[in-house]
């Protein structure tokens, strides 16, 4: 294999998710590894910084009705094939990663020999949740999940793995999982650049988009019923939205909304805990990260994710998802029992060098 690889991740945007946030760390990582890294946004929203050393190229502003409109479908294909042509002119990309369903889609149809659909989250539940927002929503979605077949696929938890095969809907080239990456040492420094609006007062954290599956009423209902003296600080780029659910539940007094924090870790570092309620995930890196930085984890049991990532003692700290409703009880008895996050082996697993090699190591397997 060539010392330096010239790596192409397409994505739907870079826009304050998970997936993007992953993506463009490990692409940081390979381009400190000596290696060169471009990215193609499918759509132009941005929230996240992408240094300098890596190139961006948005293809155009395309929206999830678009792309599934048979008038618009081939466009697009053309064009997507058209600027990675332009882009690899001088030298041909020896990776291409793919990155959730608008980009997963476009590319599937261009035939591209060393194409790797990164999945970001657990196929089923996606689709469950789409088919009860009703029939237009569930057939837009199946599409772009069914587009992965025969392709090379590497899943973000063993669960995502485990349903793509317990679907049966789909036979993938290759199959595997790869964490998502990141580096102790360097949250630990971030963490240490604290913003003068952190809270002086103790307070437990939720971080992540304001959308359905997230179920910020589940939080809500939590702050209602939790025992303990602390504060909720949920960061995402909605405030408002979320101030408004905490003035209906009547707890706004206890939560706090900052807006979207490209670089959470100070906030998270700092709080007693961090929660996740959701309904769903693919691998909540969050609830890494957290661990990384010594911060305990209350999280529900959900598909896919929590259970690989809480083992141990620190699985009585997962809540079965027909609980979510005694979420408090649960938080209340790990701030007054913390469990010792200090020696985690996920963190081991998710070391960046390690992941981005694992990418690396795709290479000669697509050939």
């Amino acid at each position: 294999m060539p010392q330096n690889q010239n790596i192409l991740i397409v994505i739907d945007s870079l826009s304050g998710g998970g997936a993007e946030k992953t993506m463009i760390r490990l692409a940081q990582v390979l381009v400190n590894k000596g290696h060169s890294v471009h990215f193609i946004p499918i759509n132009s929203s941005q929230d996240y910084p992408v240094p300098d050393s890596i190139g961006v190229s948005p293809l155009t502003d395309i929206s999830s009705t678009k792309t599934t409109t048979m008038g618009n479908l081939g466009r697009f294909r053309a064009q997507l094939k058209a600027l990675i042509g332009q882009l690899s002119q001088q030298r041909p990309f020896d990776l291409i990663l793919s990155n959730l369903e608008n980009s997963n889609y476009l590319l599937a149809g261009l035939e591209l020999k060393n194409l790797v659909i990164v999945v970001h989250n657990t196929v089923t539940e996606e689709l469950r949740q789409e088919r009860r927002r009703g029939p237009f929503k569930y057939f837009t979605m199946r599409p772009k999940k069914l587009c992965m077949h025969n392709q090379h696929l590497v899943c973000v938890s063993n669960g995502v793995q485990q349903d793509i095969l317990e679907w049966g809907k789909i036979t993938p080239k290759s199959l595997q999982t790869i964490y998502n990456p990141l580096n102790q040492s360097d949250l630990l420094e971030a963490a240490k650049l604290a913003p003068n609006d952190l809270p002086k007062e103790p307070y437990i954290i939720h971080v992540g988009r304001f959308a359905r599956t997230k179920r910020h009423d589940l939080l809500m209902k939590m702050m209602q019923d939790l025992k303990s003296n602390v504060k909720l600080v949920c960061l995402c780029s909605n405030p408002k939205k979320v101030m408004a659910l905490a003035k209906k539940f009547g707890v706004e007094s206890r939560v706090i909304a900052p807006g979207f924090q490209p670089k959470p870790y100070p906030w998270i570092a700092n709080a007693q805990a961090m929660v996740l309620v959701s309904d769903f995930e693919g691998l909540p890196t969050v609830l890494i990260e957290s661990l990384a930085l010594g911060t305990q984890v209350i999280s529900s049991n959900c598909p896919s994710g929590p259970a690989e990532i809480l083992t141990g003692e620190l699985a009585r700290n997962l809540v079965p998802m027909d609980q979510r409703d005694r979420f408090a009880e649960y938080v209340d008895s790990a701030l007054n029992n913390p469990v010792d996050v200090s020696d985690c082996e996920i963190v081991r697993q998710s070391d960046d060098q390690y992941v981005a090699q694992q990418y690396l190591d795709l290479i000669p397997k697509l050939s």
